[in-house]
């Protein structure tokens, strides 16, 4: 009888417990004490012990993800099945559908407005979001490199914060046959990445499908949440906003992924991967520069094109559209980019930026201003 009654589960693991009293939004109320200690290890041993084994680690038959939890294997093992041979779980607002209940579960949440959800604040900047993970994601900007783990890739210089990533990342150094390959059904788009493919779909979907993020400062609107916070940026002071700097040069950026870009101009090819062009002599160090490039290569039957609903412009590129579609807006519907040493001023970001090279040559030296870099 003694033995049931401590049984009782009423308690979280210690670390738990921790985590929720660090991030933990105000509404929430604070958590009970640890009622006994003994309680929840007896819990887990005698209820889970089968799914919460660390005697691994447990390598996948198919793969070379490797676990010390066997849930956590059982749960992997779901990916080299089929969705016809699993329970899936389906979105009842939108067609997204998972294999396991608690993606369904966090993707709901994005159908729901700020107010009729628990959110979590990040209490160093104005960030919030609607599922704690997200916010202890997001605290690793806030430290630096030499307060967290960071996850090394074995084949190159790269490394992260989060380990995601690094698995993610890790894909680029396997051959497409070693790797589960998204294939678009409605053309030739194929990636590594699941996410990629689900956000890639968007792109065939017309703008009343979708869900669309507008600014609150400008007309720009997109179906992306990503591409709206990354655009919020340039309506940002650089004071406001973390900034990503150089350690060769006196370049700076909003984004580490500019950053990252960046630094390959420090680089030479042969300390880099380089994509080359299968159809004529054309490589680059970038990957996003070789797939738009290899448009060109294409009739306009075969890929999507973007009109223009003024006039009979067309593109193969959406940010050719973006860009075109400034001629049709009066100077004082957009934003001039002014340069700072001369009167010259354009609508357009890339002129702004091949402008300044002729005062950085005058100059003998790299005197872009801050507010170039920031464009």
């Amino acid at each position: 009888r003694y033995l049931l009654k401590i049984l009782k589960y009423n308690t979280l693991p210690i670390n738990l417990i921790t985590r929720r009293q660090t991030i933990r939004p105000s509404t929430v109320t604070p958590i009970s004490k640890l009622t006994c200690a003994i309680s929840f290890f007896l819990h887990v041993f005698l209820i889970h012990k089968e799914t919460s084994k660390v005697s691994g680690p447990y390598q996948c038959s198919l793969c070379s993800y490797t676990t010390k939890l066997k849930s956590s294997l059982t749960r992997h093992s779901l990916i080299h099945k089929d969705a016809s041979e699993v329970t899936t779980y389906d979105c009842s607002f939108c067609t997204y559908t998972a294999k396991h209940k608690g993606n369904l579960t966090r993707h709901i949440l994005i159908h729901k407005d700020a107010s009729e959800v628990t959110t979590y604040d990040c209490s160093f900047c104005s960030y919030k979001a609607k599922q704690r993970n997200g916010l202890t994601k997001h605290m690793l900007i806030h430290k630096d490199a030499s307060e967290v783990k960071t996850y090394n890739c074995s084949f190159c210089s790269y490394k992260a914060k989060r380990k995601d990533r690094l698995r993610s990342h890790m894909l680029i150094h396997k051959d497409a046959s070693e790797v589960t390959t998204y294939q678009c059904p409605l053309c030739s788009y194929k990636t590594k990445l699941k996410k990629c493919l689900t956000r890639h779909m968007l792109i065939h979907k017309d703008a009343s499908e979708v869900t669309t993020y507008d600014c609150s400062f400008c007309s720009y609107k997109t179906k992306y949440k990503c591409s709206l916070t990354q655009h919020v940026l340039i309506h940002k002071e650089v004071s406001e906003v973390t900034t990503y700097d150089c350690s060769f040069c006196s370049y700076k950026a909003k984004r580490k992924l500019y950053l990252t870009q960046h630094m390959l101009i420090h680089k030479d090819a042969s300390e880099v991967t380089t994509y080359d062009c299968s159809f004529c002599s054309y490589k680059t160090k970038y990957k996003s520069c070789l797939t738009q490039h290899m448009l060109i290569h294409k009739d306009a039957s075969e890929v999507t094109t973007y009109d223009c609903n003024l006039c009979s412009y067309k593109s193969k590129y959406k940010s050719c559209l973006t860009q075109h579609m400034l001629i049709h807006k009066d100077a004082s519907e957009v934003t001039i980019y002014d340069c700072s040493f001369c009167s010259y001023k354009t609508k357009y970001k890339n002129h702004i930026t091949q402008h300044m090279l002729i005062h950085k040559d005058a100059s003998g030296g790299n005197n872009l201003s801050v507010h170039t870099l920031f464009l």
